[in-house]
């Protein structure tokens, strides 16, 4: 019987080995079951002592060693996997291990030994874990990347500032005032001072204005009175007071009647005049207060700068040494590090955030973690899926609080560039945490944690609408000539070709970088259009034309070749300009004939003068040419005018010759040729120098024929010869004839004082009644070859009656 049931023992414990050998966790195995059934049994012969009570124990102990060696086989498979965050698969069979560690939980009443195993497995696991998990924020620096870090890291260079002042009492002096810095005093004054300017500019302007209204009854009384005198004058002077106007009028009224209306009416505004001295006063009063706050405000500021100078001479220099042992460079540079640790840190715990970021994010790793921790998902172990739950959740955190700022920095640096068009810090900076965004859609975990979808196609729809506006505005500055902005906008095209890659999903032809591609080549072209165009308007001689597009050519298309040969041609065409327009100064003829050879080089140097005078106002192509050529035109014309006044000096020295000569036709054709030659260049030159001269030639001429009356007597027949007469009618006989009729008089009154001094001079010898009647006869007969035709028609049966005086004269001399 005994060795009967001791067989059963033995077989029974076959059967357990062989199940645990084989044993199968599964839920859908019922091993475990079998297995569960048969220890039960076998716990029941260890009840019955009599029964060899040892031989259960015995086969007890042995089973349980069996499954401590398969635990520790286990444990060994547990130890041996590669549980880091590239190896998230391993998650998965370290979680089959635990599951099948987890299932001896049935068999802990039968062998409390396992319970023991087990726990020690699972704590070491947990610990390893943990350990890995520790790893995770220190890989993406989290805890350095904490808003708590950046408000200890304030503190901490307060307290600098803080240990920095205490040396210096002119900061202490100005921050218990309520100043960070001496420049904020110093703005303040500025400030002050242009407030005290703009109350005086104020106050001037009403106190004018009042002072007007309170006066104007005064001006119309004084305005009324000397109409009242002007009136009475006029009426006893009469035409001598035509040509003036009344001082009503000059005072802004048509007749004295309006005069007397608003006399009349000003009686009636007594009340108002009052008001106005009112309102004067008060505004002085209200001024003079506003003055009196503003100045001690104004001095109390300087006394506090004078202040703070003083109190600087006083400042230790134990500060500076305390900064430099601090690594800060100096309290300026500390100041404004802790402006703008004060305002990030602001921002931060205004939106709630546990981070801060300063740099892009690494999504390929992050991405790993998440597929790591998600292994976790159904992990047996609820200690470690809470584990991984919690950094799930804190790295999500930490992800959308990056994407965040990436969004923002993203906005910023794009408006930044924007204005700036090619700041290459803002490009590079838009770059990085445009394309760390984008990165983000080759990672599915954390493309979807971040909700990337929806924000790529914020800022997709953001550059494609930004695209068109300013495809749009380019074709705008091209058909406005606006090339200098059409340049800007090429410049900020190509700056943002970085943006193609949110076109790409699109199909989109026109990215930003075809776009630069093809405007680039319209702006070529435009460049060599205006080039070609500069280039005929220099042949043509258009300087407005030049002017307008030089600044193009040289500021915005900025072709140096183009620009090199615009300088030389331009160059090169002024110096021709200015040496024909000297050319045609010095060609002028003074002789009166080449009359017409003048009317043309009049022409051709005022249409040179006319083109030198637009060059001179060119600011664009006076900056473009060389410096000795921009001298060389702005000398010219003085040159031009010094050429001119020398030759209106010898054409008034030919008038002088032409006095000597009496030569009156010539006297006035060259006077009136002077006068065109003027009159030609009011315009150009003044001729100050020779203004006298041409003025005391204009008065001579203008009383040449009282001249000629007053110096030509004709009493002294003996000066007929040398004097003659008949050339000086000659002369006003011609010159009467070509039109200056005010010498037709002169001539009249010069044959008829010619004519009644001979007639007297005939007569006299007649009568016998002159001494050396002979000489005297002789003379008169002499004198008559000098007279004027006209009157030697008249005198010649007179000068025939003489000759046989003459002759029967000396007849009797002879017979004597």
């Amino acid at each position: 019987m005994i060795d009967s049931i001791c067989l059963f023992l033995r077989k029974l414990r076959g059967e357990i080995q062989e199940l645990i050998h084989e044993l199968d966790v599964s839920p859908k195995s019922n091993q475990m079951c079998k297995l569960i059934n048969l220890f039960t049994h076998l716990k029941q012969f260890q009840r019955i002592a009599e029964f060899s009570p040892k031989l259960v124990e015995k086969i007890l102990e042995e089973i349980q060693k069996e499954f401590f060696e398969q635990m520790e086989d286990l444990e060994w498979k547990l130890k041996k996997l590669n549980l880091d965050f590239h190896h998230p698969d391993n998650v998965r069979l370290a979680n089959e291990i635990l599951q099948k560690l987890h299932s001896f939980k049935d068999l802990h009443r039968f062998l409390p030994q396992l319970k023991i195993c087990e726990e020690q497995i699972n704590n070491e696991f947990y610990e390893s874990i943990k350990a890995i998990f520790d790893l995770i924020p220190q890989k993406f620096n989290l805890q350095e990347r904490k808003v708590d870090n950046l408000r200890a890291e304030l503190n901490r260079l307060k307290e600098l500032q803080q240990q920095y002042e205490s040396f210096c009492p002119s900061i202490v002096y100005l921050k218990e005032l309520g100043y960070s810095n001496i420049d904020q005093v110093k703005n303040e004054i500025e400030q002050r001072e242009k407030e005290h300017e703009k109350q005086n500019v104020e106050y001037l302007g009403e106190k004018n204005h009042l002072e007007k209204k309170i006066n104007e009854p005064e001006v119309i009384i004084q305005s009324y009175g000397k109409s009242i005198l002007f009136k009475n004058s006029k009426n006893i002077f009469g035409k001598d007071y035509d040509k003036l106007t009344d001082p009503a009028q000059q005072d802004g009224y048509s007749n004295i009647n309006q005069v007397k209306d608003k006399m009349v009416n000003h009686r009636n505004d007594l009340e108002k005049m009052e008001n106005h001295r009112n309102d004067l006063e008060k505004i002085h009063q209200t001024h003079l207060k506003n003055q009196n706050n503003l100045q001690k405000k104004l001095t109390n500021l300087q006394a506090i700068q004078n202040h703070y100078f003083k109190l600087i001479q006083e400042d230790s220099d134990k500060g500076n040494v305390f900064l430099n042992e601090s690594s800060s460079n100096n309290y300026g540079n500390l100041s404004k590090k802790i402006e703008e640790i004060t305002t990030d840190f602001n921002y931060y715990v205004q939106l709630k955030r546990q981070f801060y970021f300063n740099s892009e994010c690494n999504a390929s790793a992050m991405n790993c973690i998440f597929i790591y921790l998600n292994q976790f998902d159904n992990f047996i172990d609820p200690s470690i899926q809470k584990l991984a739950i919690e950094m799930n959740e804190y790295l999500k955190i930490y992800l959308n609080e990056y994407v965040k700022f990436a969004e923002k920095e993203i906005e910023r640096y794009f408006n930044y560039l924007i204005k700036s068009k090619t700041n290459i810090f803002f490009k590079e900076n838009l770059e990085k945490y445009l394309l760390n965004l984008l990165s983000m859609r080759k990672f599915e975990i954390v493309f979807k944690y971040s909700n990337g979808e929806k924000k790529l196609k914020h800022f997709q729809k953001k550059f494609v609408n930004f695209h068109h506006s300013i495809i749009i505005e380019i074709e705008e500055d091209k058909i406005n000539e606006n090339y200098v902005d059409f340049k800007s906008k090429l410049s900020l095209l190509c700056s943002l070709n970085c943006l193609d890659e949110f076109f790409i999903e699109l199909n989109e032809n026109e990215t930003f970088a075809k776009s630069f591609q093809k405007y680039q080549e319209d702006f070529r072209q435009i460049s060599k259009e205006t080039y070609q165009l500069i280039l005929n308007s220099i042949s043509k001689q258009d300087f407005l034309l030049i002017n307008s597009k030089l600044s193009y050519m040289i500021e915005v298309f900025a072709n140096k070749r183009f620009v090199s040969h615009l300088k030389t041609n331009l160059e090169a065409n002024l110096e021709v300009l200015i040496k024909n327009t000297k050319q045609f100064g010095n060609l002028f003829y003074e002789n009166l004939q080449y009359k017409q050879e003048n009317e043309n080089l009049f022409q051709k140097l005022a249409a040179n003068l006319d083109q030198l005078r637009i060059v001179r106002r060119q600011t664009n192509i006076l900056n473009f040419i060389e410096k000795n050529l921009k001298i060389s035109l702005e000398n010219l014309a003085n040159e031009v005018e010094q050429i001119l006044r020398k030759k209106l000096l010898n054409l008034l020295q030919s008038i002088e010759n032409y006095f000597k000569q009496n030569d009156f036709l010539l006297i006035e054709k060259t006077i009136e040729y002077v006068n065109y030659f003027l009159n030609q260049f009011q315009d150009y030159f003044s001729f100050k120098s020779t203004e006298h001269q041409i003025n005391e030639m204009k008065t001579r001429i203008s009383q040449l024929p009282k001249e000629i009356l007053q110096q030509y007597d004709f009493i002294d027949l003996n000066k007929y010869l040398n004097d003659s007469p008949k050339y000086l009618c000659q002369q006003l006989k011609v010159v009467s004839s070509n039109g200056y009729t005010k010498y037709s008089d002169v001539y009249r009154q010069i044959l008829e004082k010619i004519r009644t001094n001979f007639l007297s001079e005939i007569n006299n010898v007649k009568d016998n009644r002159v001494l050396n009647r002979l000489n005297k006869m002789r003379s008169i007969r002499d004198a008559f070859y000098s007279l004027p035709d006209e009157l030697q028609s008249v005198f010649e049966n007179d000068i025939e009656e003489i000759n046989q005086l003459i002759r029967k004269e000396v007849r009797m001399f002879e017979i004597d």
